[in-house]
């Protein structure tokens, strides 16, 4: 016999309403995309619930540096604290919604946190027009009155962030979750650190004749004891952000030695017309970016160049790599042989490294940087800053960003 519950209408009167299972997957997927919010945010973190924004359905996932996407998520989602999560949509009649599912997500996991970068991610998310995106991100995220490329790009690093860390979450979403999967998301949930897994049971009912439906949601796998294991906390925000100086003295107070690579940055920063530093607000590690301005009308303030203190001797530079290689100016052939003599040049062995695996974000100890090598990656700076100059308005456009063809 179907499950049931009761609704009472205005005039007081009972109606049952009889379970009414989904009829097919893709209507469950659909459900899903067109009201995100059936992933019960509260249900999943009580004290701070969760809120969701849909960043793809279908979303690929490579198996290699570089490759095609090997792989497709149902649904890409990310919470308030720029966690992603993947969500994958099954009906209990799938013989696969056991074992075999959870092997698939966490195939996908592991993927999508070795290969996945946040400006691919962006992309999917802004859908062709960033300045829509970013204004979008921040009316949801409750800060429509700051500047929306800033609230963007900090809300993306932290993406970044997390998919580096490997922090991320796995919901499997069915009209019924079978006690053989519930069994095996508790034991993953309890046991794995930096992951949730967790399923939801999205039951449907009907009431008949009146055309009204309800659709109830159950998280299953946020046990008290996964609750106890968890050792991710939130990343403090710092109300004001850190100016370039308070940075500097960060370093200065632990690191004297390595501080004046921080100190030659802001200086070349502030010789740049169109140049800004832009100081983040996490409060555990003071940082602030290079911010130059293209005077393009797509992208026109891009990041290129951020020094990072933190706690202990932590302290590093980091070059947005990817983000000079894509210069127009750099897709000939010649053009690219012209950068990578530059980035070569530098003879810092993890941007070189970086340069070679296509990474986005090479990260350098200041420590562990000279004179020389430091002159050498603002030359590179450098150059990037007079190709763009050099571009008219219109050639920096949305397809310019998005391809990697030049980056081969």
């Amino acid at each position: 016999m179907p499950d049931s519950i009761f609704l009472i209408g205005a005039d007081h009167q009972l109606i049952e309403a009889p379970e009414a299972p989904t009829g097919l997957e893709k209507e469950l997927q659909a459900l899903l995309a067109d009201h995100i919010d059936l992933l019960p945010g509260a249900q999943i973190d009580p004290s701070e619930p969760r809120r969701w924004q849909l960043i793809k359905r279908e979303a690929g996932i490579p198996a290699e540096e570089g490759g095609g996407d090997l792989f497709a998520v149902d649904h890409l989602v990310v919470d308030q604290e720029a966690v992603p999560t993947l969500v994958e949509v099954k009906r209990k009649v799938d013989a696969r919604i056991r074992r075999e599912v959870v092997a698939q997500m966490l195939d996908y996991a592991a993927n999508a946190t070795l290969y996945w970068q946040a400006e691919k991610l962006r992309a999917w998310y802004d859908a062709g027009d960033p300045e829509a995106g970013a204004a979008r991100l921040a009316t949801w995220l409750g800060r429509a009155d700051e500047p929306a490329e800033e609230v963007a790009t900090e809300f993306w690093d932290k993406v970044e962030a997390n998919l580096r860390d490997g922090q991320v979450r796995c919901i499997f979403v069915a009209d019924e979750i079978p006690p053989s999967l519930q069994r095996l998301v508790e034991f993953l949930n309890e046991r794995l650190l930096r992951v949730d897994v967790l399923a939801v049971e999205v039951r449907q009912y009907a009431a008949a004749g009146n055309g009204m439906r309800a659709i109830v949601p159950r998280v299953i796998g946020a046990t008290a004891a996964a609750q106890a294991v968890k050792t991710r906390a939130p990343r403090a925000v710092r109300p004001v952000r850190w100016s370039p100086e308070e940075v500097v003295d960060n370093i200065r107070k632990r690191l004297p030695d390595a501080v004046w690579v921080a100190e030659r940055v802001v200086a070349w920063a502030k010789g740049i017309d169109g140049m800004a530093l832009h100081g983040g607000r996490g409060a555990a590690y003071p940082a602030f970016t290079c911010v130059y301005d293209t005077h393009q009308e797509k992208f026109r303030e891009r990041a290129i160049l951020m020094v990072q203190g933190g706690p202990d001797d932590f302290a590093q530079l980091e070059l947005r790599l990817r983000r000079l290689r894509r210069n127009p100016a750099y897709r000939g052939a010649e053009a690219r042989k012209h950068l990578e003599a530059l980035v070569r040049a530098t003879g810092v062995p993890r941007i070189v490294q970086g340069y070679e695996q296509r990474q986005p974000r090479p990260n350098i100890p200041l420590a562990e940087i000279t004179e020389e090598q430091l002159a050498r990656v603002l030359a590179l700076c450098d150059d990037w800053c007079a190709t763009i100059r050099a571009q008219p308005p219109e050639a920096t456009t949305e397809d310019d960003e998005l391809d990697e063809g030049g980056d081969e």
